[in-house]
Formats: C-alpha cells, structure tokens, sequence
C-alpha cells in the first residue's frame, strides 16, 4: 500500500506543452494596454520512489486587493470531459473538489477573484482574433481546445511564454517532453499544464476485458506489456480468435463481438504509438516533415491491411453516418462497455464511462508498438479534446497573467492532479492498482506531435481518411497506398512549415 502511495504521487508530477505562430511585426507583449530534439513528446519521467516533500513555485508575494483573474476556454461536442477550471461549489467528485481547493488557495494567497467564460469553439476564435486588430484585453489566460490552434497560430494573440518571467517551464507541473517539442528557438506562445488536466484525458490508451481476456486465454496483459511483447503483431493474433455472428446475419455488423473497436482515429494513435511522427525537429530546433520513411510505411500499411481493414478484427464506428444512430460515434464505446470486445482504442478520458457502464472488469495498457525493436512504447496526445494554455498578447499585466497562471498549475499538482488518478483507477468498490502503472507508462511516454497541433496544410489530421469511411465528406476511397496519398501533401506541407519557420526568425528566435 505504501508502494501505491508512493506511485500515485509520483503520478500527480506529469503535465504538458504545445505552441502557435504569427507573421506580422508584433509590439512587446503586456504593453498595449496594460495598466499593471526530434521532440520525443515523452514526459516527466516518473517513478514509485520519489520524495513526498511539496515543491513550491518561485513566485513573489503579492496581494492584488479583489483584482478579477479572467480565465476564457474554448469548448465544443462537449470535449471539455471534466469541469477543471472553475467549480461554483466543492461538490462531491474528486476533480470538482480539487479545481475548489486549488482555485480557493490561490484566492486566499494572492486576494483574487477567480472568474471563468467559456464559449463554443469558433466563437472562441472569433473573439480571441478580434483582439488582433483592436488591441483589447479579454482574458488573463486562455485555455483553448488543441484543435483551435491551427486556425489561431498566425493570428498575432498570443505572448511568448518562454519569455514570462514568472513562468518556470522546469517544474513538475509542465510537462518537459511538450516543452522540447513545441519550443520553437525559445518560442513557445502556448503550453499545457496542470492548471487543466484535459490533456490527461486525452492520452491513447487500449482498455481490454478481463472476462474475455480469461475466456480466450490471452495471458496476462500487463506482464506482455512490461516484457516488451505487446506489438501490433500481438495484437492481430490476440484478436483473431474473437469475432462472432453475433446476430447470425452472414455479415459483421454493429451487434457482433471483435477483438478491437474502435473509430477512425484509430489511424493517428496507431501511427505514433508505433513510433512514427508527422512531424519532427532538427538538430536546430526547426520543425521538419518526418512522415514519409520506409518503416512509417510499412507500418501504416501492416495496421491499415492487416488490422484496420478487416472487419472481422476491428469494428470502426466512423462507417456509420450520423443518421445511422445509434451505431455511428461512440457506438464503438458501447460495443465494449457491452462485453463484445476484447480490446477498444480510447482515451483515458472514457475510463469514469467504462467504470460506470461496464458489468466485466477492464484493465489500461498503452497502444502497442510496430514491433520489438521499438525503443518505447508510444501514446498520442490528442489534440481533439485537450486544452493548451496561452497568455494573450494583448493583456493589461503580463506579470499578474504568468504569476497567478503558475500559482494555479503549482497548487493543481497537489489537488487536482491526484483527484485524476481517483477518479480514473476507481473501480465499483477498490481502486484499480494493475493499471496505475500502466497509466504512469501512458502518460509519462505522450507524444506531442508538432503535425497534429498546427496541422499543416491538413495532412496529419486527414490520415484518418486513409480508411474510406468518410469518403462522402473527403472524397477518398479506402486505400493503404501511402505514397500516392502523401504525395498529394508533400508539397503544401513543407509550404507551411516553412512559413511557420520563417515567421519565428522574423520575430527574432
């Protein structure tokens, strides 16, 4: 139990980094209007044996007399799974009750009013683009979707946090496998960090059965993970064995049993868990298109044929429109919380659903690797769903952003953090031990990929279509030519990461 203890505060020391750009000549930030590697992407590294001694943020004592902190998040479809901003009462649920403690500490310490706006997606665009042209301060901090990013990078609205002086990106509660990939020379306009734990929630992971792990005879799962066996391979042959008729139709269709389910994202978290990257850095910090190699091709080939592809292995909801309710969507969660599924793709943030829903036991292990020369094992962390955290340019005190910016991060890692890990390992009557380490090798091996946060020219993002289940919407028919459809992009993608390149040397990085 001791052991536990130990694990789960070594877990509360993990957060999170991503970043954005713009082209034209900006004045110096807080001053408008103020009146006060390749970039692995893994985390923190974490261990069982660490101090329980409470690491405080470098920050000078203030007291801001009532001053309002404006915090403004970007929500849509309801990604935003957990309310970890603001909380009106202390309620009942871990989280809730950590975002109360957390917000009320930092209220009490620096005498400020914590207040929140959200707003829906591209109106939270729309408002945060405005101030481009205007000048005006909205928020002290923005928190937005990570998907927003790559309408919102060139728009001129966010301040460099590298350049924040009471911003320590060093500490525990910014995770430093982010920072070394979206740090662009020193400039880094936004991040993540543990004043939201979304980012948490959006780390692939395979949630798989027990009862029909047991009855299939697959072995111990958490033991083929630690001995480094569990590959693609391994899991085609773990799933073979497993369809069933169910509704004896001659057909696979939404009400038989697989071994894995699961929707057209399935395509990103399976590239990068097997070790590819849209797109890499240099030697010199630059961002380069790293997607077209000869192991990321056969890789993407081998899951699209051998996995994706065959229907009687893998259920992908993304074949069913939305006028197909209710098999279209998340129907692939239902799939497995009804025990007709051996292995299902998600992120953490489906956990507290599956605990809630499912009658069978489940287990947590990351996404597989491509193979057993793989270094590490691999986890996306999904820009749909997941918040960066951004100062605005145009803010009336830089310093009052970044100091109570940090204060929350600081104070979230001994609150917020651990009311996660309550939340997510809660079984019906115990707490899940097996997958706590899991879950610390899923979240300390993040991938933060530079591709999928800007997005360039649309090419990682739209991999997903590689499956054909959207051809009615992108025009593209399934297909594994990987080289004919990267063609397609080849040339737009270095387009815009050059743009993106010569937009932070013009500002000086």
């Amino acid at each position: 139990m001791k052991k536990l203890v130990c694990m789960l505060l070594a877990l509360a020391m993990i957060a999170a980094v991503a970043i954005g750009c713009a082209e034209t000549n900006r004045p110096e930030p807080g001053t408008t209007t103020g009146t006060g590697s390749t970039g692995k992407g893994d985390g923190t590294e974490v261990t069982d044996e660490v101090t329980t001694a409470r690491i405080l943020p470098n920050l000078p004592e203030m007291d801001y007399d009532g001053r309002e902190y404006r915090i403004l998040a970007s929500n849509v479809f309801g990604y935003r799974i957990w309310e970890d901003l603001f909380v009106e009462s202390e309620g009942d649920n871990p989280i809730s009750q950590g975002v109360w403690r957390r917000n009320l500490a930092v209220e009490e310490k620096y005498k400020v009013k914590i207040t929140m706006r959200e707003e829906q997606y591209l109106d939270y665009e729309g408002l945060i683009q405005q101030t481009a042209s205007t000048g005006e301060s909205i928020a002290d901090v923005y928190v937005s979707l990570g998907d927003n990013i790559q309408r919102l990078y060139g728009q001129n609205v966010f301040a460099n946090l590298a350049d924040m002086d009471y911003l320590e990106l060093d500490k525990p509660w910014w995770n430093q496998g982010a920072v070394d990939s979206f740090n662009i020379n020193g400039y880094m306009p936004f991040g993540i960090c543990n004043l939201t734990i979304n980012d948490f929630g959006t780390a692939g992971a395979i949630f798989f059965n027990k009862r029909l792990a047991t009855d299939y005879n697959v072995g111990n799962m958490y033991e083929i993970v630690e001995n480094k066996e569990w590959t693609m391979a391994k899991l085609l042959e773990l799933c073979k064995p497993l369809y069933i008729d169910l509704d004896k139709d001659g057909h696979e269709g939404p009400l038989d049993q697989f071994g894995l389910t699961g929707d057209d994202g399935l395509v990103n978290h399976f590239f990068v868990s097997g070790g590819g990257r849209y797109v890499s850095k240099d030697d010199e910090g630059l961002p380069y298109d790293s997607f077209y190699t000869q192991r990321n091709v056969n890789m993407m080939q081998y899951f699209l044929e051998q996995i994706l592809f065959d229907k009687q292995i893998t259920f992908n909801s993304s074949q069913f429109k939305v006028e197909d309710e209710p098999y279209s969507g998340s129907y692939n969660n239902t799939i497995f919380s009804e025990g007709r599924a051996l292995f299902k793709q998600g992120p953490l943030s489906v956990t507290e659903q599956f605990r809630e829903s499912m009658i069978d036991d489940f287990g947590i292990i990351p996404v597989p690797m491509y193979d057993e020369t793989q270094k590490d094992y691999c986890s996306l962390a999904q820009p749909y769903g997941g918040s960066v955290v951004s100062i605005p340019y145009y803010v009336d005190d830089a310093d009052f952003s970044s100091i109570i910016l940090e204060a929350l991060a600081a104070e979230a890692h001994y609150t917020l953090v651990p009311g996660f890990y309550d939340v997510v390992l809660k079984t019906k009557n115990t707490r899940d031990d097996e997958s706590a380490a899991m879950i610390e090798l899923i979240l300390n091996n993040r991938v933060y990929d530079l591709g999928m946060y800007y997005n360039f020219a649309g090419f990682a993002m739209n991999t997903v279509f590689l499956t054909g289940c959207q051809e009615w919407y992108s025009g593209v028919s399934q297909t594994s030519d990987i080289a004919s459809y990267y063609a397609k992009y080849e040339t737009q993608v270095a387009k815009a990461i050059s743009k993106l390149i010569k937009a932070v040397e013009k500002w000086g990085y």
